[in-house]
């Protein structure tokens, strides 16, 4: 069952924090670089001194059995920690030549961009994967604010409920998403009124182009409706009960981010007022759309898989999930920084990623166990740095998927969800959907559509290198490593496709690791 809600909200917050801590990064860049190239230099090296001191000494041994074993198993041992660290310092030099290499883009510019063009987005939150969300209705609610509070023109924030649950728990879900609701319906209704007069009001005075300033009064009426927002979103802080790991990344980020870059915004209208400083017809539909966009989410609960739920996108029949450009699947335990939707979306909008089916950002940790510390960091690490090698993995949280690429999946009318069509050479498995293994309200993973599916197909992955969503810390770097190349069907099936995907990288004139960075073109 499809339930829409009345009217909801969404969108969200401004990143002001990540702008100041790219800026501190990029100061480090240089000297890391150079630091990390010497690493890798002397590693080599003193591998190679290494292997030159047992060969050496092989002239000085008797020749006995335990002595040539001895110094085999010494060199096989030392040759593996080297190959381990090479193997660290390569990733660790990617990710530093990533973010050397990116630049981040305006928020202006991310504005202009979405004013001309709006693609659908639904993100798709699961109540309660199939691992279990370890932090109950305290998690999923966070998440929910995440994801409706997103800074996109056209979003749907869809929750799956697991038809296998207790009712209490459904019950529980369901309370939430009508809360939700219910508070977003405020805002939403006055900032779109608010939008409306605006462009009448610019429509009747002004050309948006003529460069003329707009008068006070428009200006002093939407800083009026910044500090409104930012005094809605202080008294939502004080309202909502999230506790436990996600509590911290809530407050400061979900809900404090957007009133902190809110706050910014009405004290520089304040003082373009007192200054006499002129602002641009431009720029004041700019601001005001951004107050629309961050609250027009629509909410809506959808009683089963997420397979089922996209086998029901762009079905014509009653019930049936609307047509949407992207997806965004979000775990009920992850949370998202207000420009996520927009900085991603951007990015596959760009013509040189028309190839990109697969879009996710390192996933920083809210708290909790871990291992000694490092798994945090060495998740981010294997985000930032996998692109640059052609390496681009997905797992299901935080993953935005353009729906395009999942027809590539699908046979017959729309809305059909069929079987992977087997290659002539591919050995053939299960005749079950591609998209139905991802469980009861589990978002898509590597255990569902592959790295490799996708790039048997023309398509490829792309790991974002902004740090833009928050998740629960795995238990261990282990864990980390054996989701990233899963294969749909099982290890038997996955080396023919990698085969598969290999010959075709080599025979269009590009290595395995070129195609994760720059795609040559967008199949449909």
């Amino acid at each position: 069952m499809h339930t829409k809600l009345s009217a909801s909200p969404t969108r969200k917050r401004a990143a002001g924090r990540t702008v100041s801590s790219a800026a501190r990064s990029s100061l480090r860049r240089a000297p890391e670089l150079a630091r990390g190239r010497a690493a890798i230099v002397a590693v080599a090296l003193g591998w190679t001194a290494w292997l030159a001191v047992v060969i050496l000494r092989q002239t000085d041994i008797d020749g006995a059995a335990w002595s040539v074993l001895d110094r085999a198993l010494s060199l096989g041992g030392s040759t593996l920690c080297a190959i381990a660290l090479l193997c660290y310092l390569a990733a660790r030099q990617g990710a530093l030549i990533r973010l050397n290499e990116h630049v981040r883009v305006p928020h202006r510019e991310l504005e202009r961009h979405f004013a001309a063009r709006q693609d659908a987005l639904t993100v798709v939150v699961a109540a309660g994967d199939s691992a279990g969300a370890r932090s109950g209705s305290n998690a999923l609610r966070a998440s929910l604010w995440s994801a409706a509070l997103q800074e996109y023109p056209t979003l749907r924030v869809v929750l799956l409920l697991d038809e296998r649950s207790a009712p209490s728990a459904q019950a529980e879900a369901l309370t939430i998403v009508r809360q939700l609701t219910d508070a977003l319906a405020e805002p939403r209704a006055r900032f779109e009124d608010a939008l409306f007069v605006l462009e009448l009001e610019l429509a009747a005075d002004h050309d948006l182009t003529d460069g003329l300033a707009v008068s006070e009064d428009l200006i002093d009426a939407l800083a009026a409706d910044y500090r409104w927002a930012v005094a809605w979103l202080a008294r939502q802080r004080l309202a909502e009960a999230v506790a436990g790991r996600s509590s911290a990344v809530f407050s400061t980020h979900t809900l404090g981010g957007p009133a902190a870059g809110f706050a910014r915004i009405a004290a520089d209208l304040d003082r373009a007022i007192a200054d006499r400083i002129p602002q641009r017809p431009e720029r004041m539909l700019r601001l005001q759309r951004r107050l629309a966009w961050t609250f027009s989410a629509d909410l809506e609960i959808f009683d089963g898989s997420l397979a089922g739920y996209v086998d029901l996108i762009g079905a014509a029949g009653p019930g049936d999930a609307a047509e949407t450009d992207y997806l965004l699947t979000l775990g009920p335990d992850a949370q998202l920084l207000s420009d996520y939707c927009l900085r991603s979306i951007y990015f596959l909008d760009e013509p040189e990623h028309g190839g990109v089916a697969v879009l996710q950002t390192p996933s920083f940790p809210q708290g909790g166990p871990r291992t000694g510390g490092a798994s945090p960091g060495l998740r981010g690490l294997l985000h930032r740095s996998a692109s640059r090698y052609g390496a681009s993995f997905w797992v299901g949280s935080t993953a935005l998927i353009r729906t395009s690429a999942l027809g590539d999946f699908r046979v017959g009318e729309p809305g059909g969800v069929a079987a992977v069509p087997p290659e002539a050479d591919a050995p053939r498995g299960p005749e079950a959907p591609a998209l139905a293994e991802s469980g009861p309200a589990s978002p898509p993973g590597p255990g569902t559509i592959s790295a490799v599916d996708l790039g048997v197909r023309g398509w490829t992955l792309a790991n974002f290198p902004e740090r833009l969503s928050f998740s629960p810390a795995l238990p261990g770097f282990g864990s980390v490593i054996v989701q990233h190349r899963r294969p749909l069907l099982g290890d038997a099936v996955l080396l023919p496709r990698i085969w598969r995907q290999l010959r075709r990288e080599f025979g269009a004139g590009r290595s395995a690791g070129e195609s994760g960075r720059a795609p040559r073109r967008t199949p449909r």
